[in-house]
């Protein structure tokens, strides 16, 4: 029993000595060369490390003397670089984080607050901008005024039903979107405008539903409160301008995230009048998206000659149509042997 634990201690004192005996710090190396660079790659393949794990100290700086004369070899001292105590929470992480300092732990926070407190907290009502002076100054085609009353009143009128007090109601016409805008105020924003604005388009589709119908013809309308659509369409803007940077740089085709039909009818009619590019729409359902590519040169050589063919039909004159008709009722009366003959002697000649 004695013997074993005797041998058991030599052997653990062994591994002691030999832990201490690789612990030593390595002595300075010192590497003579021609230029400081040489030296310096000469000490970092022997010692089998990199220049960031070591230290260097010049003992001497090379020089070229006058003509080859007197001239002086650099010699530098290197080594491995010796981790202390004290740094070793803080120089070796940040050699090992790349230069990063690492923070301790809290688990109340870095400031020592486990709930830290909001700057801010978000707007419960935020009046409604007036729109831009375009729409304001905008003329009302005639057709339009007498479906704006309607839309103002139908819009009160639901509102007043859902319980929600509406204020500051007013129309307006947006001729570049081709739509009536109504913006008010209300008591209850949150329900009036839903989880990402579904209330509101549903008020807005069935006022536009109903407005068409009465009037027999396609009337959009949109209603703005606590400026929700007019944020939106105003990143829209940014988007946009965005795209067309990026299409004009890339010549690729740009897909905007999916969005509702609104804000998708909002990009195709603020891109109508670019004739460098075309928007198009893919997908289907909450997938379906806009995409804006380069205008191709056929859609832009065509649409004027469609558009003037469909806008001024040709008209015959009476004794055209009378031509017309002699040479059918000549093809008709000609039998079918001349007819063979004649497409011979063609195909011949």
């Amino acid at each position: 029993m004695h013997s074993n634990n005797y041998n058991r201690n030599n052997s653990n004192n062994k591994r002691r000595f030999n832990n201490n005996r690789n612990r030593r710090p390595m002595r300075d190396l010192k590497i003579e060369a021609k230029t400081m660079d040489e030296a310096i790659a000469i000490g970092l393949k022997k010692l089998n490390l990199r220049k960031e794990q070591t230290d260097i100290k010049v003992i001497q700086k090379a020089g070229g003397g006058f003509l080859g004369i007197g001239s002086k070899n650099a010699i530098i001292s290197i080594n491995k670089k010796r981790w202390t105590n004290n740094s070793t929470s803080g120089n070796r992480n940040n050699f090992r984080n790349g230069g990063r300092t690492r923070q301790p732990f809290n688990k109340n926070g870095r400031d020592g607050n486990r709930f830290p407190k909001k700057d801010a907290e978000p707007k419960k009502y935020e009046k409604q901008n007036l729109p831009s002076e375009e729409i304001q100054n905008a003329v009302v085609p005639e057709n339009i005024k007498e479906p704006m009353v309607e839309a103002k009143k139908m819009l009160e009128k639901t509102f007043t039903e859902m319980g929600v007090k509406v204020e500051n109601l007013q129309a307006w016409w947006d001729a570049k979107h081709e739509r009536i805008l109504l913006t008010f105020d209300c008591d209850s924003p949150a329900i009036v405008i839903g989880t990402e604005g579904k209330n509101l388009e549903a008020v807005q589709y069935l006022i536009t539903i109903t407005i068409s119908r009465n009037f027999k013809e396609q009337i959009s309308v949109i209603a703005d409160t606590q400026n929700y659509w007019n944020k939106a369409e105003k990143q829209l803007d940014y988007d946009i301008n965005k795209s067309l940077s990026i299409i004009k740089k890339t010549h690729k085709e740009y897909r905007f995230k999916p969005m509702s039909p609104q804000l998708r009818k909002y990009i195709h009619k603020s891109l109508a009048g670019n004739e460098d590019v075309e928007t198009i729409s893919e997908g289907e359902g909450k997938l379906r998206k806009v995409v804006v590519r380069i205008a191709s040169k056929e859609t832009v050589a065509e649409a004027p000659k469609e558009a003037s063919a469909e806008a001024k039909p040709e008209v015959l004159s009476e004794a055209k149509v009378k031509e017309e008709l002699e040479a059918k009722i000549k093809a008709m009366e000609t039998p079918a042997e001349e007819k063979v003959e004649e497409s011979s002697e063609n195909s011949e000649s």
